[in-house]
């Protein structure tokens, strides 16, 4: 019963998030049209803030199945597309640090597996493949921005094509100096 409740209430919340920007949704409301009592909503979520964590795990969880991390975020910009009013009515109320912290969870993983294997074979520092990793998310977390700013429009599969180019690029050539500092 209780993973019935948790389901029905994401799927309500991601509802009202299709018709009005986060910050417009209150637990009350939430709780009057999923039929559930505020105390029912408060058993398994301490806020709206922690119900809108879960969510964003959930809706980001598929993305780090990709073995490709560029095919995930080109499945995750196209997704943002089909889903454009939810998007923006979170990217318009969030703080820059869910926002932050989201794309950051979503891909840092998938980052390092590359990274490590363009290094496999090659003795490269766990610093060196941590800031490699750093540098690519930021670029990654201003791509979405850009993408964001400009209405998500261009080509999605060219746009991540180009950028991935770039990244591999940099994580080559920073894989080549650390080798020949260490060679």
């Amino acid at each position: 019963m209780a993973l019935y409740t948790q389901k029905a209430i994401l799927r309500t919340f991601q509802q009202m998030l299709e018709e009005m920007p986060f910050d417009k949704i209150t637990v009350s409301a939430l709780v009057r049209r999923c039929e559930i009592s505020s105390n029912t909503f408060y058993y398994h979520y301490q806020d709206i803030y922690a119900l809108l964590e879960v969510w964003l795990k959930e809706r980001l969880a598929p993305y780090s199945q990709y073995d490709d991390w560029k095919e995930a975020i080109k499945a995750f910009l196209k997704d943002c597309r089909e889903n454009r009013a939810l998007i923006y009515h979170l990217y318009d109320c969030l703080s820059r640090d869910v926002l932050v912290h989201s794309v950051f969870t979503m891909n840092d993983d998938a980052i390092t597996r590359k990274i490590r294997e363009y290094s496999a074979g090659d003795r490269v520092s766990e610093e060196t493949i941590w800031e490699l990793t750093f540098m690519c998310r930021y670029v990654v977390l201003g791509f979405f921005t850009q993408f964001l700013w400009n209405r998500m429009e261009g080509d999605v599969d060219r746009l991540v094509d180009r950028i991935a180019g770039h990244l591999e690029d940099l994580v080559r050539l920073t894989l080549q100096k650390e080798g020949a500092l260490r060679g």
